[in-house]
């Protein structure tokens, strides 16, 4: 059976984050506070953890705007932590902190979507995102290729769970042999993907999987639009 439906993943397979590291620094510096790269790149690295964990409670605004306080009293913590203690009022420290994420597409998206397209596909999306996600598609100018998009902070259910990706497939109306979902992680979009009867695909972009053997893998996603059947 042909495949009729890809789903991707958002981050790390269609997004990333544009120097966010060097943005934070930039950022504490206009507060008036001079703070290593290494430093930023250690509390927001804390910062990151701390969101992964929580994004999916993240379900309206009102929870989005208490989880990015949480989140900038970690990416504080982290800067004391790190040996540079930096005093903001939490308002002031979230905006610091959403000034250091900013999200661009992967060069080879718009052409590999636009591939996929070409050779009939049907496109959804499947992410572990809080609810500002559909915000950030739109921006990035993703909205007229992605029929069907499901959010874990939306749903209630976050990849590697069944329930996110019975979710998509409900949506598309697809049965799981004919959809294919393309992502960064092995035990999340891979393993979830595959337990849910679904075809995966392993995106490595940087190279550095080591699946276990047999596991399809690309290097970018045009090359995962080519090889798919």
């Amino acid at each position: 059976m042909s495949v009729e439906w890809v789903f991707l993943d958002a981050f790390g397979t269609l997004v990333y984050l544009d120097h966010p590291f060097e943005r934070l620094q930039a950022a504490l510096a206009a507060e008036g506070h001079a703070v290593p790269l290494a430093a930023a790149e250690h509390a927001l690295r804390q910062e990151f953890a701390h969101y992964i964990q929580h994004s999916r409670g993240a379900s309206d605004a009102d929870a989005l705007c208490r989880l990015r306080l949480e989140c900038a009293g970690v990416l504080l913590a982290g800067l004391h932590e790190a040996g540079h203690p930096v005093v903001l009022p939490e308002e002031r420290a979230a905006a610091v902190l959403m000034a250091a994420i900013e999200f661009r597409l992967y060069p080879d998206v718009l052409p590999a979507l636009a591939a996929l397209r070409a050779h009939g596909r049907r496109l959804g999306l499947i992410s572990n995102w809080d609810c500002s996600l559909p915000e950030v598609l739109h921006r990035l100018g993703l909205d007229p290729y992605l029929e069907v998009t499901v959010v874990s902070a939306l749903c209630g259910s976050e990849k590697p769970e069944h329930d996110i990706f019975a979710r998509a497939l409900q949506e598309a109306g697809v049965l799981p042999t004919a959809a294919c979902h393309v992502g960064d992680s092995y035990e999340k979009d891979f393993m979830g993907a595959r337990a849910a009867g679904m075809r995966a695909l392993l995106l490595d972009r940087e190279g550095r999987a080591v699946p276990p053997a047999g596991v399809p893998t690309a290097a970018d996603l045009l090359q995962a639009a080519a090889s798919l059947p």
